[in-house]
């Protein structure tokens, strides 16, 4: 695949460790900042795919009302041995 130079500015701590990174492993710094770019860009288009899930949801009508007590005992369940599942959302024809 081919490739591209890319320029960037980065806080002097962050450089530092990279070095460091690089030194201790006889990788480059090419190779750490690509890993670095793919993995945030992942994660973005993640977050960018979910948030327009939420919105076509609401679109349909699909919504859990804030004070829903349900929502209130799933964000309490997290991280607990007995998280529960999202709620459903109730669906509210316009």
């Amino acid at each position: 695949m081919p490739t591209v130079q890319l320029s960037a500015r980065i806080e002097k701590s962050v450089k530092d460790d990279l070095l460091d990174i690089c030194r201790r492993t006889h990788r480059s710094q090419s190779y750490y900042m690509e890993k670095a770019f793919v993995a945030c860009l992942e994660w973005e288009k993640e977050y960018i795919r979910k948030v327009q899930e939420g919105i076509d949801a609401a679109d349909r009508g699909e919504m859990i009302d804030d004070d829903d007590p349900r929502l209130d005992a799933w964000i309490e369940s997290i991280g607990t041995e007995s998280e529960l599942p999202i709620p459903e959302p109730i669906i509210e024809p316009d």
